[in-house]
Formats: C-alpha cells, sequence, structure tokens
C-alpha cells in the first residue's frame, strides 16, 4: 500500500509513471506485444457508450487480469486500474472552474455553464473486425510487399523474410517504398520516401531540425492530397516502426502518429481491414499503448464512415491527439452569449453536434433549428446602405462577385467536420492577408514607401466567426411546444433581426420600438418580484447596451447626447407594463407584437439570405407575386424564406419587391452559385433566379416549410393537391 500511494497520478489521460522500473519484456509475437497478455476473448471496444448522446458519469469498472510471469502482480493490478481509468477519459472530461461570468449571465445557470456535453462516434464496425483477427499484415505484406530489396554481395541478392519486414527498423535502411505498388510511379516513390523521413523524424529516429507538429502537418497534407497508394504506404511504415521496437519514447509517439493519421485520412478499402486487425491488437495491451490503439480504432470507423478531412491538423488539435483529449468548441447563441460547450473529435460533423445539443436541450421541434458559422457582429445599417449605393454602379458580374464580401454567415451541412470549419476560416484569412500584402506593396511602390502603416495590420484576423445556434425554421404552431432552451433561442433569434434592421423599423415606429426594448428587457432579466430585483432594474443597467435593444434608425435620434433618456424610457416602459410577467411569457409576446402588426407581419419568422437576381430563360408571363415592382434584372436583394411565403426586399429601401406565397411555388432547385424557382399557375409562370452563396440552404429550407405544410394540412384531414417538385439542378 505504501508503495502504491508514493506512485505518480496518471497524467493526460494515460499511464505516466517517471523513473518507473518497468517489467522485463516477454517474448514478441508479430504485433509486438507479449505473448502472454494476449487475451483470448474481447468482442467490444471497453468503454460505455454514453446516453442521450451527452455525458453520463460511469463509475469505474473493476478489470481483473491474469499477471504474465515476468511482472509482479501488484504492478499488473495498478496498471489494470489506470487503464482503466484512461479508457473512461472520454467519457469524464475534468470540469474547468465554474465561469465567472455566470454569476452575471442571466442566460445561463451555474450547473449550466460548467457542463459540457461530449460529442462522439459510438461505431464498431471495425472494431469487430479487429476482434475477428482475419487479416493479419503477415498476409498483407506477403502478397504486397516487395521482399528482395537487400544484396547479400556484388552479384547475389537476399530475400528478405516477412518478420523483418515487417518489424521496426533504422531509418537508413528502408531505401524503397514497403508496397510494390508504389516502386513503379517514381513520383509516388519519391514521396513515400519523404514520408519515411517525416514518421522517423516526429518519432526521434531520424534528427531533424524542423518542430514534430510541422512533421505532422507535412504528412497529413501530402497524404490529403495523394492517392490511395501513398495513404496505404504512409499505415504500413507506421505499422513498421510500432512493431518490436525496443525505445519506449519512439514507440508511443508512433502510436500517437497513427492516431492522427486515423483521424485524417483512410486508407483504402482493400488494406483497411489489415489495418484494423492490427490496431486491435494492440488495444489489448495494459499500458498507455493500449490507450491510444483504442483511440485510433475508433478514429478509423468515423474517418471511414465520413472520409477524409479537408484540410491539415491545426496546432491544438495535434496537442489534444497527443494528449488523448477532446477538443472544447463553444456554441453560441445569435446575440453573442454563450449556449454550450461540446467536446468534439477530429471526425465529428455538424449534424452530430446539433443532435447532441437537440438531446441535452430537449428541442421538440429539432428541424427549427440550425447551426450556423457568422460574424458575432452584423456593420451597421448605415453602412450597409453605403455598401449597396456603391454596388448600385457595379455591373452584373461585379455585383456576383462582391457576394464574397458581405457579411459572412453559412449554415452548416450536415457532413461538415467541425474543425475543418474552424481550418477553412483560418485558410481565409491567410489568403485575405496575401493579397492584402499584394496590394501593400502596390501601393508602397506607388507612394515611395508609404504602404508601412497597412502592413502593421497584415498578421490579424478581420473576421471573428463563431458557431452560432440560431432558429431558421419557425411556425406559429411550435410556439408553445418549444422547451425553455429552445424558447430562449427563438427569442433571441427574432430580437437579433430587429435590432440587426431586418425589419424597417423607422421613427415614425418610435414607440413600437421601445415597447419591444421594454419587452426584451423583461424577457432578460425576469419579473422584480422581491427588494433586490427591484433594485436591480436602474440607470446604467443597459445604458451601454442599446444597441442590443434597439434598432439603429431610432439609436440614431438618441445616440450619442441622449443615451440616458433612451435608457430611462425603457425602464420607465418596462415598469408600467411588463414588470409581472414572466420570462417566457414575455418570449411569446414579443414574437406576437411582430406577427400581430400589419406593417412588419409579413417579415417576421423569414430566414434571410443576400443574392443578386438575375435575367432567367423561359420565363413566361407576368409577375405571379403580390409586391411589384422587382423584375429589374441585376438587383440585389433580400430574400426572406418563412412559414408562407417567399419574400423579395430591396437592401436599399427595405421595402418588398415581390412575394410569392408558398402555394404559388410550382417547382424549385438550386445550383452551386443560385437559387431558383417557378412560380404563378399553369396559365401563367414566372421563373425566378437569384444568384447568391446560400443556394442548397435556401433549397432546403424551402423544402422543410413545404413539407410542414403538408404535414399540418393532412392532421387537419384537409386535401393536398398540389405539392411542389424540389429538383436538384
Amino acid at each position: 500500500p505504501n508503495q502504491q500511494q508514493q506512485q505518480p497520478q496518471p497524467q493526460n489521460g494515460f499511464n505516466a509513471f517517471p523513473g518507473q522500473q518497468q517489467p522485463q519484456p516477454a517474448p514478441y509475437n508479430n504485433y509486438g506485444y507479449p505473448q502472454q497478455q494476449q487475451p483470448q476473448q474481447a468482442q467490444g471496444p471497453p468503454q460505455q457508450t454514453p446516453q442521450d448522446g451527452f455525458l453520463q458519469p460511469q463509475p469505474q469498472a473493476e478489470t481483473q487480469m491474469q499477471p504474465q510471469a515476468q511482472a509482479h502482480p501488484m504492478h499488473i493490478a495498478s496498471n489494470s486500474r489506470q487503464m482503466e481509468s484512461t479508457r473512461q477519459m472520454y467519457l469524464s472530461p475534468g470540469v474547468d472552474k465554474e465561469e465567472k461570468a455566470a454569476e452575471d449571465n442571466p442566460w445561463i445557470s451555474a450547473e449550466e455553464a460548467k457542463s459540457r456535453v461530449i460529442v462522439r462516434d459510438t461505431l464498431k464496425r471495425y472494431w469487430q473486425i479487429g476482434a475477428e483477427q482475419a487479416f493479419t499484415l503477415d498476409a498483407w505484406a506477403k502478397g504486397n510487399y516487395q521482399l528482395d530489396s537487400r544484396k547479400k554481395s556484388l552479384f547475389t541478392r537476399k530475400n528478405l523474410s516477412i518478420s523483418d519486414v515487417l518489424k521496426f527498423s533504422d531509418f537508413g535502411k528502408l531505401r524503397s517504398p514497403l508496397n510494390k505498388t508504389c516502386c513503379h510511379d517514381e513520383r509516388i516513390k519519391e514521396q513515400c520516401m519523404q514520408m519515411w523521413k517525416n514518421i522517423n523524424s516526429y518519432m526521434g529516429v531520424r534528427k531533424s531540425g524542423k518542430g514534430a507538429e510541422g512533421h505532422v502537418e507535412k504528412l497529413v497534407r501530402f497524404a490529403l492530397k495523394g492517392d490511395a497508394r501513398l495513404r496505404n504506404e504512409i499505415y504500413c511504415q507506421l505499422a513498421k516502426q510500432t512493431t518490436k521496437n525496443p525505445h519506449h519514447n519512439r514507440l508511443l509517439k508512433g502510436w500517437r502518429l497513427l492516431l492522427i493519421c486515423c483521424s485524417f485520412f483512410p486508407p483504402s478499402d482493400a488494406f483497411v481491414d489489415y489495418l484494423a486487425c492490427f490496431i486491435w491488437a494492440n488495444t489489448q495491451q495494459p499500458t498507455e499503448i493500449g490507450q491510444y490503439a483504442i483511440k485510433a480504432l475508433h478514429a478509423l470507423d468515423a474517418t471511414m464512415l465520413s472520409g477524409s478531412r479537408k484540410f491539415p491538423p491545426l496546432p491544438l488539435e495535434i496537442v489534444k491527439l497527443e494528449n488523448l483529449q477532446p477538443i472544447p468548441l463553444n456554441i453560441y447563441f445569435v446575440n453573442g452569449m454563450k449556449c454550450k460547450q461540446v467536446l468534439v473529435t477530429s471526425q465529428t460533423r455538424a449534424k452530430q453536434v446539433l443532435e447532441t445539443l437537440t438531446q441535452a436541450f430537449n428541442f421538440r421541434h429539432p428541424e427549427a433549428f440550425g447551426l450556423y458559422e457568422m460574424e458575432p457582429t452584423l456593420p451597421t445599417a448605415e453602412k450597409m446602405r453605403k455598401h449597396y449605393t456603391r454596388r448600385a454602379h457595379m455591373s452584373q458580374t461585379e455585383k456576383i462577385n462582391d457576394l464574397s464580401r458581405m457579411p459572412f454567415e453559412r449554415e452548416l451541412e450536415d457532413d461538415d467536420r467541425m474543425l475543418d470549419v474552424i481550418a477553412s476560416w483560418l485558410k481565409r484569412d491567410q489568403s485575405r492577408r496575401k493579397k492584402g500584402d499584394k496590394t501593400d506593396d502596390a501601393a508602397q511602390g506607388n507612394n515611395g514607401g508609404g504602404g508601412d502603416k497597412k502592413k502593421k495590420n497584415k498578421g490579424r484576423s478581420s473576421k471573428n466567426v463563431r458557431f452560432v445556434l440560431k432558429v431558421k425554421t419557425y411556425r406559429k404552431s411550435m410556439e408553445k411546444d418549444f422547451s425553455q432552451m429552445g424558447a430562449k433561442a427563438n427569442f433571441l433569434t427574432h430580437v437579433w433581426h430587429v435590432v440587426n434592421d431586418f425589419y424597417p423599423i423607422e421613427i415614425d415606429d418610435e414607440e413600437f420600438a421601445f415597447d419591444l426594448a421594454a419587452l426584451q428587457l423583461q424577457g432578460t432579466f425576469g419579473p422584480n418580484n422581491n427588494e433586490t430585483q427591484k433594485q436591480w432594474y436602474k440607470a446604467g443597467l443597459i445604458a451601454y447596451d442599446l444597441l442590443r435593444y434597439l434598432p439603429q434608425s431610432i439609436l440614431k435620434k438618441y445616440l450619442p447626447a441622449d443615451r440616458t433618456l433612451c435608457e430611462q424610457k425603457i425602464l420607465q416602459l418596462r415598469s408600467t407594463r411588463y414588470s409581472n410577467m414572466a420570462r417566457a411569457d414575455c418570449w411569446l409576446r414579443y414574437a406576437k407584437m411582430l406577427r400581430s402588426h400589419a406593417k412588419y407581419s409579413k417579415y417576421f419568422g423569414s430566414a434571410w439570405y443576400r443574392g443578386v437576381r438575375v435575367k432567367s430563360d423561359g420565363a413566361e408571363g407576368g409577375g405571379g407575386g403580390s409586391g411589384g415592382g422587382g423584375g429589374a434584372e441585376g438587383n440585389d436583394l433580400l430574400v426572406g424564406i418563412n412559414e408562407h411565403a417567399i419574400t423579395l426586399v430591396s437592401p436599399l429601401t427595405q421595402q418588398i419587391a415581390d412575394r410569392y406565397q408558398m402555394e404559388q411555388i410550382l417547382t424549385f432547385g438550386y445550383r452551386s452559385n443560385a437559387f431558383l424557382f417557378v412560380c404563378g399557375s399553369m396559365a401563367s409562370q414566372t421563373k425566378m433566379q437569384i444568384v447568391t452563396m446560400h443556394g442548397k440552404a435556401m433549397n432546403r429550407l424551402v423544402r422543410t416549410q413545404i413539407d410542414m405544410r403538408v404535414r399540418d394540412a393532412e392532421k387537419k384531414g384537409q386535401k393536398v393537391t398540389h405539392v411542389p417538385k424540389a429538383d436538384d439542378v
């Protein structure tokens, strides 16, 4: 017992016993671990699936193992407990300190602020294949390796044995690729030997001046661009260097690199079963090697399902994978408040994150919510009008090309990998920086060296993009069925559209705008049922947050001189009209006021997309819309899609140009850069083509709205005579 108390605790989720004397190694088999420790029955991964898609605390299971002959029984029992604890690591992430902002955040309770949900794959296909051990590397080597590459003398050549080819070797002893298929193409052969350099440099077998992250980045970048032959060769080289490797530190680094590779790119279909069997055989080791093998096999399952990643790993991702840790990502509400922190892996997709949030928050209408990548703040309405005024003098082609400069917002596709999305932000900033450098160099040449001021900011990111959860598909029938977090997200989405000027609220509607702001304030902080709450609603509460409560058209009248007067008016309206209302009632009332307003009801509940209307071939008859005046091609448009109609709005005047009821939509579809729909009747039809960066998302939203209308009509017993056809153009 005294010896056990003096042992260091595990670090980073695996056994780390500095200075501890290791037991004498037993005879190795072809997979590089002692034969006496190989279990006979292991039909599934030694980890439990989290319930409901998020973290559930699990008691540690007591594992009994047969001690090997050469090792001390107490040492084996300790390793067994450490191994079981490590295998539970991905289910039991450490709880960080409670966020200080939680005390001042009316949206998130203390429990919500410190809780995190984990998103993970629970696939077991290749675990089962590996457990069967029907495919061994020996068999793959016999049919695919070149075994006659070593010269015994000047005139004779010695054939290498299978065991010699499969086990660890020094860097200089391998002078050609392992697989025969890589030797016929000089370009592939050169790339394979470059990968051999990177693998051995990362493991410490070969000396190199480059950092470890540089070798990982280069290896993964080549693999993502290469074909199946190169990827198979990489895995074969890693299997070789992690078999009977006498250096423990190098062996551990090899398994770390194998885990990284399994997280980013798959082998060929012909080789994956052999790789799965090799990895599974090493999962039975009661050391940290077994933990990396377990994680690598799970990563291989996810990668074979989703395919290769699009971008090389980020530095933080490399560190987390090396330490067997999941990667924390923050999900925000649309107004910038933190919603939840999720723990993801390299292959976690947007659909999995959304499903996990749906289960964690008990969303009763998951189709109403979407996960977006977007900027936390939008330019003011005045800046956007100036930009659209400049666009009015552009040609149609210039307008289309300029769409990429609009405020960035994109709904994530189901199969988007979360970490690929983050990598795309960095790549976009790098490309923008390169363009900026060229512009600065030109300006420096024209101005005689006057471009230094601009170059000071060349390393900064121009856009701080984040993951946002917001409502995309709103229907009145959903309101009373939302869970608490669903209703909160719905309310914040309505507020965000108001304060960011998606409603044409002018100074004539000042009273209505202040009424909404007072209701929003009550819905944020709740009723004042005691003296402490009464003291909360006092001057200075929102004086410097008025941008979150009022649209720009109203703020222009009061800021900056009458900031106090503006806040006082909101506080007074809240006190006289809404002081006794519960927060949930305020959320419903806010939506009802917008929905029932004669001027703004057509804007209510819409998801908005920016685009350019272009001339479509084959348009027949007049406009099928109800607004009139939107017929000019090449016009900038804001396209709003809600449960009732597709609305085309002029971004300069914010007035409706055309509005097409869902009943008028005959067919619709999308291209990679456009959304199209045909509306009208069988006698008179109009084809609309809108160039946009969100064609697929718009098509999916219209399809969802129409399907929900059909479903509601069928519930009421109504006969559906026409359902618009969705065509993927």
